[in-house]
């Protein structure tokens, strides 16, 4: 029997054009539907023809946005926070708490956010799929958070 899924990924995968860890693909019988965040609209194009080209897909939709090259527009301090404490929610951190107890390390990861060149991928993965692990593959504070994460657990 063939796997849709496993193509599509594999198909995806092979393709250097595509970053890796920025698009996914979900699958529901034939139909795939494509997320993530591209730098060029040729690798928007060329991710939604590998996928068009797997045996057994009967439509696409594809919701890869382009980042373009102005990616490195200026954040205010209010968007960085809420991309932060929204993070650390879904993690399930106590945003005040951690903030009280481990400032500094909270200063830190603060620091991080507003030079990462990932921010609008990490807004477009909190808005459609907070539960997501992609973030892991792109976010300069996801060692520190799963950190906080597991001490945090130990503590309770």
């Amino acid at each position: 029997m063939l796997d849709i899924r496993a193509e599509v990924a594999n198909a995806l995968h092979w393709d250097i054009a595509i970053p890796r860890h920025r698009v996914t693909a979900k699958v529901d019988g034939g139909w795939v539907t494509l997320q993530g965040v591209v730098e060029w609209a040729y690798q928007r194009s060329l991710a939604e023809a590998d996928v068009r080209r797997v045996p057994g897909v009967t439509g696409i939709k594809n919701e890869i946005a382009v980042r373009g090259l102005d990616y490195d527009q200026p954040t205010t301090p209010d968007e960085v926070d809420d991309l932060l404490r929204g993070r650390m929610k879904i993690l399930g951190l106590d945003v005040d708490a951690i903030g009280r107890e481990f400032h500094e390390v909270f200063d830190k990861i603060k620091r991080n956010c507003p030079s990462c060149s990932d921010r609008e991928a990490c807004a477009l993965d909190l808005k459609r799929d907070p539960n997501t692990l992609m973030w892991e593959a792109y976010c300069p504070n996801s060692d520190v958070l799963n950190a906080l994460v597991a001490l945090t657990e130990v503590i309770r």
